[in-house]
């Protein structure tokens, strides 16, 4: 499932860059985001019902001891990436005193809850399996660079900088993701195929790899490197959490 929110995603942001080449504050034209109205007032009125039963006794009131599921701080956690990292949370992870143990359409329901919690406002079709593994969550004020220190994956050519650094050049638009420190052979085969972009990052913490990562190894390869974006004026970089040869050669 995660792979293919990944592919979705990738196909969601390929081409959008700023001058930096990474994404920039406008979504694909066609793309559908959580500002289109993708869920029905019926629906968040059934997920509220639940919420209230089920979530509102950790996620609000006195005995609040869970994340706050509105407002800045929550929006900043999941956007810019579909919803169905923010489901899957939610359908495998709670409640959580007992996590999934609720019927998909009912995490559905809530989630449209959470939706109209956060003032996206209600359309004419319930929010539905699909449309949640292709609809883009995004701020009130629509797409927006990638919140600071996201966890992100990129794919782009091993390149050698100056004074023994190392740089990810003809970096691909960075995608978002919830763990990264491992990289799968799925991810690698997908990666495979993922065409080069325009973006270069300055790869750090490179010597913290697991087992003795030697750079000069794979110089020159297409690689796939999982790590937080940091993005400063002339200055884009990631802290490297996990970095593999795709290919042996970085050619078009």
């Amino acid at each position: 499932m995660e792979n293919r929110i990944r592919t979705v995603l990738t196909s969601l942001l390929a081409g959008i860059v700023t001058s930096a080449g990474w994404v920039s504050a406008q979504a694909p034209k066609g793309v559908k985001t959580v500002l289109d109205g993708v869920y029905t007032e019926a629906q968040a009125a059934r997920g509220q019902q639940v919420y209230d039963m089920t979530c509102a006794s950790c996620h609000e009131g006195a005995a609040f001891d869970g994340t706050v599921l509105e407002g800045g701080s929550f929006v900043n956690s999941w956007r810019e990436d579909t919803l169905e990292p923010l489901y899957t949370y939610m359908s495998t992870g709670m409640p959580l005193d007992n996590p999934g143990s609720l019927k998909e359409n009912v995490y559905r329901d809530i989630l449209a809850y959470l939706l109209k919690k956060n003032s996206y406002r209600a359309g004419s079709n319930e929010l539905t399996a699909e449309a949640i593994q292709t609809t883009l969550l995004v701020g009130e004020d629509g797409p927006k660079p990638l919140p600071p220190n996201a966890m992100v994956q990129v794919t782009g050519c091993f390149t050698a900088g100056p004074n023994g650094t190392w740089t990810l050049s003809k970096g691909s638009a960075p995608s978002r993701i919830r763990e990264g420190d491992q990289i799968t052979p799925e991810e690698l085969k997908k990666a495979e195929a993922k065409p080069l972009g325009t973006g270069t990052l300055r790869l750090q913490n490179l010597d913290d790899l697991e087992g003795g990562f030697k750079p000069e190894a794979v110089q020159g390869h297409k690689v796939l490197t999982k790590g937080v974006l940091i993005q400063q004026a002339n200055n884009d970089r990631i802290n490297v959490t996990a970095l593999k040869s795709v290919a042996a050669s970085c050619g078009p």
